[in-house]
């Protein structure tokens, strides 16, 4: 039995790559060790894959559609919102749903969810997360340095910051001052001073793995206290305690770890 023979006669029992020794008959299963079991499998699972693909697209275009955009704009822009839901936990120790709103309708969600073991009793307690922007809002904003920011030609700027904990924590634009990748809520000429110390920085060799650093002393470095809230919320770190330099690094932030490798004592 030829390849396109047998995989229709098992298309057509309803046969896939979970149940194929299952939905096939005697003289399919000896097409099957002619062909060999894991080819055919594969066959299977590729038909599979296609036809799931073929399915998403066309949702991928009815919501593209639903929101005023283009499938290729929606698929970046789907992507851009995962990415900053990702950014931010609410502090539930078992994580929490995530959804960003357009306009007010759900458009993305990226939810952090812990489950107890089989074995516990009690039930998980999840926080939730909204984030509302608009379709320009979501177009314009970068992630800059770990901070999703909206930056004018001006020096002014937005960006997302949260506050509060567990049932209080919210995201909320807060205005203030851009220079490259510093961010100041003071003056223009505030974010153009912390962006002089990082540069200053860069040529500077790493800090020690061992060593303990604080909010105070990364700011004394050049970070921008936007920046630390940002990356303390990632982690969900305490932006009142004082943390090894090595813990830090083995988080593998990757808006933090090159601040990390080019700052010394």
């Amino acid at each position: 039995m030829k390849k396109q023979e047998l995989i229709t006669r098992l298309l057509e029992k309803g046969a896939k790559a979970s149940n194929l020794k299952t939905t096939s008959n005697a003289e399919e299963k000896r097409a099957i060790e002619v062909h060999g079991f894991e080819k055919v499998k594969g066959w299977l699972s590729l038909i599979e894959r296609k036809e799931c693909n073929a399915k998403q697209s066309i949702e991928d275009a009815k919501k593209a559609k639903s929101f005023g955009m283009s499938k290729k704009e929606y698929l970046a822009l789907s992507k851009k919102a995962s990415g900053i839901l990702s950014g931010f936990q609410t502090g539930h120790s078992m994580g929490c749903y995530r959804t960003l709103l357009l306009n007010n309708v759900p458009f993305q969600w990226n939810n952090s969810l812990d489950t107890y073991a089989k074995s516990c009793k009690f039930n998980p307690t999840y926080g939730s997360l909204k984030i509302s922007l608009n379709k320009k809002e979501l177009r314009e904003v970068k992630n800059i340095q770990g901070v999703w920011t909206i930056g004018n030609p001006d020096g002014s700027a937005k960006w997302l910051q949260s506050s509060g904990r567990k049932s209080t924590f919210s995201v909320d634009w807060v205005a203030g001052y851009l220079f490259k990748d510093s961010h100041s809520d003071e003056s223009l000429d505030a974010a153009k001073a912390l962006q002089g110390v990082k540069d200053v920085q860069k040529a500077a060799q790493s800090m020690r793995d061992n060593q303990f650093v604080g909010v105070a002393h990364m700011r004394a470095k050049g970070a921008c206290m936007e920046g630390i809230r940002a990356f303390c919320n990632r982690h969900q770190l305490d932006q009142d305690l004082g943390y090894n330099v090595g813990y830090l690094k083995s988080l593998n932030d990757p808006y933090a770890i090159g601040f990390l490798n080019s700052t010394r004592k």
